[in-house]
């Protein structure tokens, strides 16, 4: 942890003779404390016991126990700075602080907590909106917040009941804030916003056909199909707007327009690279998003639901983009996506939503290998994500389809609000129960199972 050297330091950088702004500061600083202790606490896991399955880990209790002294002097720092104040001083630092505790509620999978800190975020950024975007720094806070609410929700979806996959509102970020963000931060806040509001309407969409099982569709805007790929197309437009607006520094070093050189079977994909991991990131988000728009799979699939069954459900256009996907994964550090996708949708997350709506095996096997590269490093998290139970979600869609049947939606069988968090282990749920929605590939008869396991890691 940093010295009192450093703190000092830090203050002196810092003091600008305003008091607002050197108690923002104050409160600022205690959360970044926090966050870092939450960080260490888990990049040093404690061996919690050997079990027929292998070693069990827990985060590090010193480090963690040091990050919560911390989080609460932010929290008691803030709580007095507004209380029964009419004008914010230091609204950019309120905000800073705030995203900070976000982040650590997000690494920790206290859902609860950080509904309600996302929740007054966008209460307070409305009452600051034209003071905070009079500067940078505002308008990078935004889009942090942006960012940090999108990856919640993501970690939220994987794993819940599939009627709380099914009734998701909007996820577009509203327009009066996307567009007055301008700088790169924001470009990651676009694109993670569109790719998200992709994912949920392919879901409904999904979701919808199974609707006698499951009650009724999401809701009127999206209880058909075609109204689904109808706002499907509306975010198409955002992403091509989007990349169009790309600079040769985002765009990947070389060409790929040959998507054959993706071979998942030869066990080798051809890396595809990037001059920078973030911009290998806003890339796969882009392909994400490409792959949730593709509408001839819903198509196929509803034609499936209404007796059409020889019908084919694999769509090409998904095969191509998910070889793409590969091949930036390929490309990418699992150091640098374990270091550096701590408060960002991660990798791991795409590949568990991307694997539901891509049938061919090569390519499963190829993500259930890369996953477990990971757990042989040992690396625990990724995105904030457990990386045993994407793996296992993968094992399971893997499994399935050797037997014949495609996967295209899971959930928990009871809603459980995210678990109880991530306090002493690298998971939050203990799942024993799976639903599974798929199609058989012999008849193309839609089916729903429920199967057991058993996830507490």
């Amino acid at each position: 942890m940093p010295s009192s050297g450093t703190n000092v330091e830090h203050s002196t950088a810092f003091n600008t003779g305003n008091k607002g702004v050197m108690v923002g500061r104050s409160c600022c600083w205690d959360s970044l404390l926090a966050l870092s202790a939450c960080n260490l606490s888990r990049s040093l896991p404690e061996m919690q016991a050997i079990k027929s399955k292998g070693t069990l880990f827990k985060p590090n209790k010193n480090h963690l126990l040091y990050s919560q002294e911390h989080y609460g002097a932010a929290v008691r720092e803030i709580a007095r700075m507004l209380h029964g104040s009419t004008m914010c001083s230091s609204p950019t630092q309120i905000l800073a602080t705030l995203i900070l505790l976000c982040y650590m509620e997000s690494v920790l999978g206290n859902f609860r907590a950080l509904h309600c800190h996302h929740d007054g975020i966008g209460r307070f950024i409305q009452l600051h909106l034209s003071r905070l975007l009079s500067d940078g720094l505002g308008s990078n806070l935004i889009a942090a917040w942006l960012q940090s609410k999108y990856q919640g929700w993501w970690l939220r979806m994987y794993f819940s009941t599939l009627d709380f996959q099914r009734y998701q509102t909007s996820l577009s970020a509203p327009l009066e804030i996307v567009s007055a963000l301008y700088s790169p931060k924001a470009r990651r806040a676009t694109i993670i916003s569109i790719m998200s509001e992709s994912h949920r309407v392919n879901t409904a969409a999904v979701l919808s056909l199974w609707k006698n099982t499951y009650g009724p569709a999401i809701d009127s805007r999206s209880s058909s199909i075609d109204d689904c790929i109808s706002l499907l197309r509306t975010e198409e437009k955002k992403l091509n707007e989007w990349h169009s607006q790309l600079t040769p520094l985002e765009l990947p070093t070389e060409s790929f327009t040959s998507l054959d050189e993706a071979q998942p079977s030869n066990g080798h994909i051809p890396p595809l690279r990037f001059h920078r991991h973030p911009f290998a990131m806003n890339y796969a988000y882009y392909v994400v998003a490409r792959i949730m728009q593709c509408a001839c799979f819903l198509d196929a699939l509803q034609q499936c639901a209404s007796g059409d069954q020889a019908v084919p459900v694999n769509d090409e256009s998904i095969t191509c983009w998910m070889r793409i996907l590969l091949r930036i994964v390929a490309g990418l550090s699992k150091a640098e996506c374990a270091t550096r996708n701590v408060y960002t949708i991660g990798i791991s997350n795409l590949l568990v939503a991307c694997i539901l709506r891509c049938s061919h095996l090569d390519i499963g096997l190829w993500i259930q290998n890369w996953l477990q590269d990971f757990l042989s490093v040992p690396i625990l998290e990724e995105g904030s994500f457990p990386i045993s139970q994407a793996l296992e979600i993968v094992r399971l869609v893997n499994k399935e389809r050797r037997s014949g049947k495609d996967i295209y939606a899971i959930g928990v069988t009871e809603e459980d609000g995210g678990g109880n968090g991530k306090y002493f282990s690298y998971q939050s749920q203990t799942i024993y129960e799976l639903v599974l929605l798929g199609r058989m590939q012999e008849t193309g008869y839609l089916y729903s199972e429920s199967v057991s396991v058993e996830w507490a890691v």
